[in-house]
């Protein structure tokens, strides 16, 4: 497992039996947001366990998002920027934007996957 942060989205990659690992675009599925720095660079795969949040965040976008993408899926590029590319990691729906960036609902609760 990375080191995760504060406010680091969080994908679950099911190659690695569902082990939290940083976003990214081939990581999964986003499950949320780490709450807290959890460094398990040096240990083995499940050593330590990640508080993940659901919930709508803001991140930098890679391109600026407009009136269009609301109510539109959004995809992980990394674990701080979205992208409405689709074929990346699926990070939720597209909730609000301004000119910097995108709100995304992301959890595993979240409609997108209902």
């Amino acid at each position: 497992m990375r080191a995760m942060y504060v406010v680091t989205v969080v994908a679950s990659l099911a190659l690695v039996a569902g082990f939290a690992v940083p976003a990214s675009a081939t990581a999964g599925i986003v499950v949320g947001r780490a709450t807290k720095l959890v460094d398990n660079l040096t240990g083995i795969d499940g050593a330590l366990q990640v508080a993940i949040d659901e919930g709508t965040y803001y991140f930098a976008a890679d391109v600026p998002a407009t009136q269009a993408n609301v109510g539109k899926l959004a995809y992980a590029a990394d674990d701080q920027t979205v992208t409405m590319t689709a074929g990346a990691t699926l990070a939720g729906v597209v909730r609000a934007f301004d000119a910097n960036g995108i709100w995304v609902e992301c959890g595993l609760t979240s409609s997108h996957l209902s």
